[in-house]
């Protein structure tokens, strides 16, 4: 997720920081190894899990807490905890299980999905949820009028009805496999109509109305938010009584609020991992778990000099992510070597396509037109991590004709400036919305995707639209993925992004925080309903 659920910000931790007859639960994807390293277990009453405040940090300003509007990670996370759908990934997990559909069949075509709708779940203004309430939310994001950013999330969708206040139908417009997985995503969250039209959709953003765990009950705006526990939660009351989330933009900061005993959980910075994994005080309490995720240098492919693909490729070979991998990340990332991550279906492991090779660079340049090199702008997160990053790459590009002008943006400036296409190149990254390919190449580099729907590098090839078409349409998943990475190759080979590298999540929590999820899909798809503090700590908050 970012402006994209899913493009996330260079650093995976903003989001901690900052930070589906009956059919059974879907199987969950093959996952990755999880190396969570944890303190002795504590015995704990289930009565006495209750109570508390969990004090987190985001790295800026949510943007509107609307799941019809919801594109970024930080949003995301806080969306996570005050609204449903029909189906939900299991906590640190890619199996889909029931949320507020207690079941549902899928007919012989794979083109009808039918839900069954819990009885007695209730939104935050005291209302039962019914079918009804599925269908307006749907509707409201598909259409036009409402600008959804997320409105290409239903592009398979023919058709939503409630057959009944308890029944709600999904007709597609073809089969289309991983999407019982794809409902998990934010915006098919559901919302209440009357909430929406008394407030408007720019005021329902501000205060919005859901039926999650927790309730907004402040929001001061670039300093934090206070949600509390929904005490009619349909799946229980929240262990915590509330959570206090503060605006901190600097992970250095929010580090250091954490070590003076402000803050129950944070992301570790770059700079401070070795620190802190191998300090005693904090090593036991550390958290990692590779995620579904990609991060890349995106190239504008519809303006000069990346138009040209030569020129593309020449950055490729003059650039080497993998030295920071190895010097910087030091085991908190792999190296990329195309578009999927390891974990995802159909990822096919592969040979780095482009060794640095300054030569190469140079004699590409020059049959592009640029025997004296040339010199561009690369629009960076701005933050401390990223600025070790490009020091590498300044050094890097030296002796390979290329020039680097870097210039550092906060996420929201970054993110528009690619969404308008006001770029040369730029870092970025995405976190999965949902296991599957499609949701990675389909939306990332599909031409019909260009700008704020995904596709900021403006990458077009009408193959590569073909094969992932195709893809969509194909149910065997075999030749689904040799539809993928056929798509995948010829998008390597055009070089619209430098694939860096995918990220392997991490936290660090304080000793008396327990019941954390984190898994492949990232702790911004977490809610934080099973978190607990020991209750010598609640007292000591006393």
């Amino acid at each position: 997720m970012r402006t994209i659920k899913s493009l996330v910000v260079v650093l995976l931790f903003v989001w901690i920081i900052s930070s589906t007859g009956c059919l059974q639960p879907e199987k969950p994807v093959e996952e990755p190894p999880v190396t969570p390293v944890k303190p002795e277990k504590v015995e704990v009453s289930e009565e006495d899990k209750y109570g508390g405040t969990l004090r987190i940090a985001i790295g800026t300003d949510p943007k509107r807490l609307d799941p019809a509007f919801s594109t970024d990670t930080v949003t995301g996370r806080i969306v996570q905890q005050l609204f449903n759908g029909l189906v939900q990934f299991k906590p640190g997990s890619t199996e889909i299980i029931p949320d507020l559909a207690e079941s549902w069949e899928i007919s012989e075509d794979g083109k009808v999905y039918t839900f069954k709708i819990r009885r007695g779940v209730k939104f935050h203004n005291g209302r039962e949820v019914t079918a009804h309430d599925f269908e307006y939310s749907f509707k409201r994001v598909m259409d036009p009028e409402t600008a959804s950013p997320r409105a290409n999330f239903y592009e398979e969708v023919e058709e939503v009805k409630a057959v009944d206040d308890y029944t709600f139908q999904i007709k597609l417009k073809r089969p289309f496999a991983p999407f019982i997985s794809k409902l998990a995503y934010s915006c098919f969250f559901v919302v209440p109509r009357e909430e929406v039209e008394r407030l408007g959709d720019a005021g329902f953003g501000e205060r919005p109305v859901g039926t999650g765990p927790f309730i907004l009950k402040e929001w001061k705006h670039d300093d934090r938010l206070i949600l509390v526990a929904n005490e009619d939660y349909y799946a229980g009351r929240p262990y915590l009584d509330k959570i206090v989330v503060r605006v901190i933009p600097e992970p250095q900061t929010a580090l250091l609020e954490f070590e003076n005993g402000n803050l129950d959980l944070t992301g570790i910075p770059v700079a401070e991992w070795e620190r802190i994994t191998q300090r005693s005080k904090w090593k036991d309490y550390v958290i990692t778990s590779p995620t579904l995720n990609v991060f890349y240098i995106g190239l504008h492919c519809q303006k000069k000099p990346f138009k040209d693909v030569r020129v593309r490729r020449a950055l490729s070979y003059a650039l080497d992510p993998g030295v920071i991998v190895d010097t910087i990340l030091k085991g908190r990332a792999v190296r990329a070597t195309g578009v999927l991550p390891p974990g995802m279906p159909c990822y096919k492991e592969r040979p780095t396509p482009y060794p640095r090779n300054p030569e190469k660079a140079k004699q590409l340049l020059k049959e592009a037109g640029y025997p004296d090199g040339l010199e561009f702008t690369l629009i960076s997160y701005e933050s401390p991590d990223q600025q070790q990053f490009n020091e590498v790459y300044l050094e890097q590009l030296k002796g390979t004709g290329f020039k680097m002008r870097i210039e550092q943006r906060d996420f929201g400036t970054l993110t528009e400036l690619v969404d308008k296409g006001d770029v040369e190149a730029y870092t970025l990254g995405w976190i999965a919305d949902y296991p599957d390919p499609e949701n990675f190449l389909q939306v990332l580099l599909h031409s019909k995707n260009w700008g704020p729907a995904g596709n900021g590098v403006r990458y077009k090839n009408e193959e590569v639209d073909r094969l992932l078409d195709q893809a969509v349409l194909e149910t065997d998943m075999e030749k689904r993925c040799e539809l993928y990475q056929k798509a995948e190759d010829i998008i390597i080979s055009e070089a619209p992004w430098i694939f860096t590298w995918h990220r392997i999540d991490s936290l660090v929590h304080q000793p008396w925080v327990h019941g954390i999820h984190l898994g492949p899909m990232g702790f911004n798809q977490e809610r934080l309903n099973t978190i607990w503090l020991d209750p010598s700590h609640r007292e000591q908050e006393k």
